[in-house]
């Protein structure tokens, strides 16, 4: 135990260093629990299901039934982090980038907070966090040979959401990593801790699920794809959605709409963790008690490491 928390301390302090804060906002994570917050996407028929009140979820933390103090829709403020993947691989889409940004800044309300991470060798905060202005100034995109997909996900997963907010990022990338100090494994113990919502957008040239990885491919392509897998996973965690291959296809603009608008129409669970230990991780699991075939995507659980007086979100 103590060899896998000095691991994933280390995986924390790197991913720190590599995230760009600015003014108050500190990339860290909260040492106690006091109220758990967690996102809860509920879709029937492929579409959102509006006005679900308390008595609609039931919800358990370490197996035992939770008493939900209240049920928010989507009136909360969203952050959104864009993370763009800027590898030599991406170098014909580019020039467009800053055309699909500004589109969407335009779906964003007033309250609403947009930034722009880009990656390739380093990580560079193209823009930082803001209101969704009608003129933004953007940076070039530049090209940046290899790629750090991992580095970049670590940064914004350890980022810290202000009480009242709700963050959502999304990454567009081939998932294949040649330059992380981040293992895709860190990412995933992160995805545990960390109050974001991961959406992952693959390109068509993403690597393979580990279910459909073929016995002959190259030993460093079966790499990457259970990289890619164990990436998935990550966003699943965090109540994300799972990229698909060929979901982005040099276009911004598509898949951001579909993940913001599957976010915005999500729900807000609160409650106080009652009955179970303080500390260590904590499995949740989320149902909705009204008749039908719901499919509810929610975070995984959260990770406390010591009694305190805090709270977590998702």
């Amino acid at each position: 135990m103590s060899c896998h928390r000095a691991k994933l301390a280390a995986v924390i302090a790197f991913a720190a260093a590599v995230t760009l804060v600015r003014g108050q906002e500190q990339a860290t994570f909260r040492s106690g629990v006091e109220v758990v917050s967690v996102s809860v996407s509920v879709l029937a028929g492929g579409k959102p299901i509006p006005s679900l009140t308390v008595a609609d979820f039931a919800l358990t933390d370490r197996g035992v039934a939770q008493t939900i103090d209240e049920v928010m829709a989507v009136s909360t403020p969203i952050d959104v982090s864009l993370v763009v993947d800027c590898s030599g691989s991406t170098a014909n889409s580019l020039q467009r980038y800053a055309t699909d940004i500004r589109d969407i800044a335009a779906m964003l309300r007033p309250d609403d907070r947009l930034r722009v991470v880009t990656f390739g060798t380093g990580i560079t905060e193209l823009l930082p966090l803001q209101a969704p202005a009608a003129a933004l100034k953007l940076a070039p995109f530049q090209t940046a040979g290899m790629t750090s997909v991992n580095d970049a996900i670590a940064g914004v997963l350890v980022r810290s959401v202000p009480l009242g907010r709700r963050h959502l990022a999304v990454v567009f990338s081939d998932g294949i990593d040649t330059m992380s100090v981040t293992t895709e494994q860190g990412v995933r113990e992160l995805a545990g801790h960390s109050e974001t919502v991961l959406h992952l957008v693959l390109t068509a040239g993403a690597g393979l699920p580990k279910s459909e990885i073929q016995v002959g491919l190259p030993r460093g392509l079966r790499q990457s794809a259970n990289g890619v897998a164990t990436l998935l996973e990550a966003a699943e965690l965090t109540g994300g959605r799972r990229g698909w291959p060929g979901a982005f296809s040099g276009s911004l603009t598509r898949p951001f709409r579909e993940a913001f608008d599957d976010f915005r129409s999500s729900y807000v669970l609160r409650y106080r963790p009652n009955g179970v230990a303080a500390a260590g991780w904590h499995e949740l699991n989320v149902r909705v008690t009204r008749p039908g075939s719901h499919i509810v995507r929610a975070r995984r659980g959260y990770y406390s490491p010591s009694a305190g007086v805090s709270r977590t979100g998702g």
